[in-house]
């Protein structure tokens, strides 16, 4: 028969099996702690990314309606209005040799599909009358290219749209007159307004 020694004795014995060392009890504060500092940190940064996402995304539509703007008064050949910088700027890119390179190498690309020697684009073209007037696009792309000719900002929005709007005559179907006629008129704005003379 156990006495009450015997009884106290094993109590405490079990009591020290289960009791938890200090040392690892301060590890595991010390991992949480941690763990909530990293989740502290990480909401800080995704938080800061989230607003400079908002105001990239703010800037972007800021920069896009004042470009539209601007490109809507240039193209129906306003005059510079509170902003000359930004006109004087939009016009110096529509006008750079890059883009005239860029949009010359999309005619390309559209030319090589209508002949069948590349693979047809993710937007349907109107074949028959791109194929129609071949001369016409083939005509446009050197123009473009020709370092030695100065091109109109008005005619170089026209191109940009002809190349980028889904209503375009090369999207669209539309009559082969009809395309040839908006690509008539097109090369005839590329060509800049003539200089007035001083008197």
């Amino acid at each position: 028969m156990k006495t009450q020694a015997d009884l106290t004795a094993q109590s405490g014995l079990s009591r020290r099996r289960h009791k938890v060392p200090q040392g690892l009890l301060a590890l595991f504060i010390m991992l949480f702690a941690l763990w909530a500092l990293i989740a502290l940190v990480v909401v800080f940064v995704l938080r800061a990314v989230v607003r400079a996402a908002a105001r990239g995304l703010r800037a972007m539509s800021e920069s896009r309606r004042r470009r539209l703007a601007v490109d809507t008064w240039l193209l129906w050949g306003g005059a510079p209005g509170p902003s000359p910088a930004f006109f004087g700027w939009r016009s110096r890119e529509l006008t750079s040799p890059s883009l005239r390179l860029t949009l010359a190498h999309s005619l390309r690309k559209i030319e090589g599909q209508v002949r069948g020697e590349t693979l047809p684009g993710r937007v349907p073209l109107n074949d028959d009358a791109l194929r129609r007037n071949l001369e016409l696009v083939n005509a446009l792309e050197e123009r473009l290219e020709d370092p030695g000719r100065p091109v109109s900002v008005q005619g170089m929005m026209l191109v940009d749209r002809l190349l980028s709007e889904p209503r375009s005559p090369f999207y669209s179907q539309v009559p082969d007159e009809v395309l040839a006629r908006a690509m008539s008129e097109i090369l005839a704005a590329l060509e800049p307004p003539p200089i007035a003379k001083a008197a």
